[in-house]
């Protein structure tokens, strides 16, 4: 056996011992399968790391149509044919129901889902992030509920998560006015819309009718609006029925946060605790607390109480195969798919998907037992129990390591916890957080309050 066969060899067995023998047992877990279907996209985001490295994340010679819809089939022949029960699966990709290809692709799996004899193939939900704007065009809105209604036939949840940033946010997502996608991959199927009050009301009527949720992403640009947008929001979902924790708030840790924008963070974080400890809590601190313990309440604070121990790193990336469907190659997740980096790809003959051939197995043992723990300058920092941990794929586009930490990522975990702390001791519930976390977590708030105000760890 050559020095390649055993690379191949190591890699499919770790890949076996972590996700596919369970899913081939039907062991219970919540592990996915991402599948990446294009990176363009009718939207031109600020912030958006594919406007900025997406030439290096997806090369222009692996985005041909022809070739995600052949590799689609491999892919869910080889499914069926290993009896992989995935509990989720995940279509992670750019505006894909604006596309064309984002739509044969998942007519494609609707068609091997409906047809299987090995009904245990049937994940339980697939999850589709998407901007929402298919509901700008209405006859694309008829064919995203047909999808919808015939996933739910199957016993499958076609969840769509809205990554939609609200009215006083629209100048960080603007419109992208220049649609094209790659010569090969097919056509956009609508020009997007400026967005209305008329847009909105069909968003927050449909997120309402199928109980889907919004993950915002909070940028550092006009950072200053967000307490006006989270006003916003909250009052367009009380006015559609719609509870308040359904806003899951994502920040977005680029480098480019000023120290006056990262200040304005520390005061949103505060904002929102008083928000909801006046509007859901009634002012009642033990109530507060209960929504913490049962997570029924915005993500932003129940997370700055519960340890992070115990999860290696904040995302899905360790519970997640991501195969992009271009070259059928595997790697760490969407936002560090570059060259050099990939576990490996799927071997095929053209018919089939006949095993694996590894590029970078060092790199998923490297990012599958990754603790951020034990990262560079987390082994001391003050708050690593409650941190929400780097991102590898911020890390690269900071330092140009995708395991030495972002500083601004750093730096706004740090101001995050701050915020926490600020609501907490204006409202002289500091000491209620020991009762309501463990030692661990309020020996780091006590920490971090002592440097904050000078007197050292």
């Amino acid at each position: 056996m050559d020095r390649q066969e055993e690379r191949n060899q190591y890699l499919t067995e770790l890949m076996d011992n972590l996700f596919f023998d369970p899913w081939r047992e039907g062991e219970e877990d919540r592990k996915s399968l991402e599948w990446q279907v294009t990176y363009d996209c009718n939207l031109n985001c600020k912030y958006c790391y594919v406007n900025r490295h997406g030439d290096d994340l997806y090369k222009e010679d692996i985005r041909n149509k022809d070739d995600v819809i052949k590799n689609t089939k491999l892919l869910l022949n080889w499914i069926e044919s290993q009896g992989l029960q995935i509990p989720r699966w995940e279509i992670f990709s750019g505006s894909l129901f604006s596309q064309e290809i984002g739509h044969n692709v998942i007519r494609l799996m609707y068609q091997k889902l409906s047809n299987t004899n090995k009904k245990k193939i049937l994940p339980d939900t697939i999850t589709v992030p998407t901007n929402m704007t298919f509901l700008m065009d209405k006859d694309i809105t008829i064919k995203v509920e047909e999808l919808i209604h015939k996933f739910h036939d199957l016993g499958i949840r076609l969840h769509l998560s809205s990554s939609v940033e609200g009215k006083y946010m629209e100048q960080n997502r603007p419109i992208n006015h220049h649609l094209k996608t790659g010569p090969n991959m097919g056509e956009h199927l609508f020009e997007p819309q400026e967005r209305g009050e008329e847009y909105y009301d069909k968003f927050f009527k449909f997120t309402k009718k199928y109980n889907y949720g919004f993950h915002p992403m909070i940028y550092s640009d006009d950072i200053e609006a967000w307490k006006k947008n989270f006003l916003w929001y909250q009052g367009k979902m009380s006015e559609y029925d719609i509870p308040h924790h359904k806003l899951f708030l994502l920040e977005v840790r680029n480098q480019e946060w000023s120290d006056r924008e990262v200040q304005e963070f520390r005061e949103f974080v505060t904002f929102i605790h008083d928000w909801v400890y006046q509007n859901i809590a009634d002012g009642n601190k033990e109530k507060f607390f209960e929504l913490i313990k049962d997570s029924e309440t915005i993500n932003m604070i129940y997370g700055l109480i519960g340890s992070s121990k115990g999860k290696g790193m904040p995302c899905s990336i360790q519970s997640d195969v991501q195969v992009r469907l271009g070259d059928l190659h595997f790697g760490p997740c969407h936002r560090t798919s570059y060259k050099g980096l990939e576990f490996g790809k799927f071997k095929e003959n053209g018919n089939m998907i006949t095993g694996i051939e590894a590029i970078n197995p060092e790199m998923a043992m490297a990012v599958y037992g990754l603790d951020h723990e034990t990262l560079q300058g987390c082994q001391t920092c003050p708050i690593r129990p409650i941190c929400n941990k780097t991102c590898l794929g911020a890390n690269i586009e900071d330092t140009g390591e995708i395991f030495s930490p972002n500083p601004k990522a750093c730096q706004l975990g740090h101001a995050k916890v701050l915020g926490a702390l600020d609501f907490y001791k204006n409202h002289n519930m500091f000491n209620m957080v020991k009762g309501h976390s463990n030692d661990r977590i309020f020996r780091a708030y006590n920490k971090l309050d002592k440097i904050a105000n000078g007197e050292g760890a």
